[in-house]
């Protein structure tokens, strides 16, 4: 809901904020000035590229900053690079190039105050933290700021995101959240927050019939932007914004696509039309989302591995299997449908078997009893290892070391880059792990029939776990990751990973390496 505020942002913004050895205007980019000037606490910008998404979010940050002293802001983009950039390329030459803010707001050089890449402290004790967060939102712990702002919203992991809001707990009453990137599949994260905001398009008036266009693909024609009724060119500036969600949404929420900003070059916008691949030319010039390709594994899949030798789920160690040995996984969940995963398995004439699985839902029971209970069967079971995510459950493992005792916890870490599959840091006490390599062979096995499950009436309650893995892929980098959609989490996948994992270090299988940093 809006709340009232003292400050006319976008007023500020021409006022103090120069670009380029120019003021900033708004002159040609009226559409902005609601998004400045939102009453909303939470605002969401859905974008096509190059329309000036990063200079909105730069100008809020400043601002914000500016007129609010003692007050922490965090920036958090999905990678390295794109924090590094923002933090130098927009905030830091905004505020240089701006002799209103230049030597008194910002003070370079001076002991007081902070001027980092990955912080900035200014002269009314107001600050900036910068971080990035891909798969984990580890970088993110331990700052506590009353404004949230996220970049490349499409490229962080949803299940992180709940994560990264915790750092606003202490400023329930006055917290504001700016997110914001470029769509991509109706699945990933920029699309549920869409569907939790306001849903403004900006709507243009043709002058020949009168009818209001939501621009889209129905407006591409080669002589131009075209009113999809009549054919006759339309003219973005006779727009305005019109509300197609709930009045009373959580989100403030903004489309900008490359059809309405003012320095639109039609020829290339008609050739992207003609070359760009469908998803692409949706996601980056109309700013709308596309359908994803299909998942990864069918039910057909999963069924075969259920069947396969068609064993029941076990409640202990089973007696007519043999295991040399039974390895245990854990993904910690976070609530709000991410469930916290055990799962037992190990290897048998050379393929590894899932038989054991259960679920807890962290926002009915404590995590004590969880964990309690987690300890109970891997001591039912004689486990000989369990493999958990670090990130998350960083707490929670240390808890089931003490309730294990003699049952090593193995805690996992996740790398996108990292090239072997599986390393070992001495000095941190982590196995990283390649997330896309591991996550793949683990697909591979099921389809290749070396993971097999327990029987299909008792594993289907967990298949959608698996039915939800997708391909997706990082706009900025082009980089393939898995994905899953916002209401399917894949607990289950990981944990299932993590114990075939370990098995397959304890059995030599899979050796890791070594780091030491």
């Amino acid at each position: 809901m809006p709340v009232e505020m003292e400050v006319d942002p976008s007023g500020w913004v021409e006022q103090n904020v120069f670009i380029k050895g120019k003021p900033f205007s708004f002159d040609e980019r009226e559409y902005l000035k609601p998004i400045y000037d939102s009453p909303w606490p939470k605002r969401l910008l859905k974008c096509g590229r190059q329309v000036e998404k990063s200079s909105t979010l730069c100008n809020v940050l400043v601002q914000e900053a500016a007129c609010s002293a003692y007050t922490n802001s965090l920036y958090v983009s999905s990678s390295q690079t794109q924090t590094s950039v923002f933090s130098t390329a927009y905030i830091k030459q905004t505020l240089v190039d701006s002799p209103a803010l230049m030597g008194s707001f910002y003070k370079p050089g001076n002991g007081m105050y902070i001027d980092k890449i990955y912080e900035k402290q200014f002269t009314n004790n107001s600050r900036i933290y910068f971080r990035y967060a891909f798969l984990t939102a580890d970088r993110v712990r331990g700052v506590s700021a009353r404004d949230l702002n996220l970049d490349e919203l499409q490229d962080i992991l949803i299940k992180n995101v709940p994560i990264m809001e915790q750092c606003t707990q202490h400023f329930m009453a006055t917290r504001r959240w700016f997110y914001s990137g470029t769509p991509k599949t109706y699945e990933n994260a920029m699309e549920v927050y869409w569907k939790r905001s306001t849903q403004r398009e900006w709507v243009v008036k043709c002058e020949a019939c009168n009818f209001w266009n939501v621009l889209g693909e129905r407006n591409m024609q080669e002589k131009g932007l075209s009113c999809e009724k009549c054919g006759r060119l339309i003219n973005p500036k006779n727009g305005q914004w019109a509300n197609f969600g709930k009045e009373d949404a959580e989100f403030d929420g903004f489309r900008i696509s490359q059809l309405m900003v003012p320095w639109v070059v039609w020829r290339e916008i008609w050739l992207n039309y003609k070359n760009y691949p469908r998803a692409q030319f949706y996601n980056e010039v109309l700013g709308l989302s596309c359908e994803r390709s299909s998942s990864l594994l069918s039910q057909m899949d999963l069924i075969r591995a259920c069947s396969a030798v068609n064993f029941p789920m076990y409640m202990s160690r089973p007696a007519d299997r043999y295991y040399q040995s039974l390895h245990a996984g854990v993904d910690w969940g976070a609530g709000q449908g991410s469930m916290t995963v055990h799962v037992i398995g190990g290897l048998h004439d050379g393929r590894f078997e899932v038989i054991y699985m259960k679920k807890y839902d962290p926002s009915k029971q404590d995590t004590s009893e969880i964990v309690t209970d987690i300890a109970r069967v891997n001591f039912l079971f004689k486990v000989m290892r369990c493999g958990a995510d670090w990130g998350f459950g960083f707490m929670q493992n240390q808890e089931l070391q003490k309730a294990h005792r003699t049952i090593p916890v193995l805690k996992f870490y996740s790398s996108a880059t990292q090239k072997q599959m599986v390393n070992y840091n001495k000095k941190t006490d982590l196995f990283t792990i390649n997330r896309n390599s591991v996550i793949s062979n683990l697909i591979n096995g099921i389809k290749k029939g070396t993971v097999l499950f327990f029987r299909w009436r008792e594993f289907e309650a967990f298949s959608k776990d698996f039915l939800g893995l997708f391909n997706d892929y990082r706009l900025d980098t082009r980089v393939m990751y898995f994905n899953h959609p916002a209401d399917c989490p894949d607990d289950a996948v990981h944990a299932t990973n993590y114990a075939r994992t370990c098995a397959f270090m304890y059995a030599r299988i899979l050796r890791p390496g070594h780091a030491e940093n």
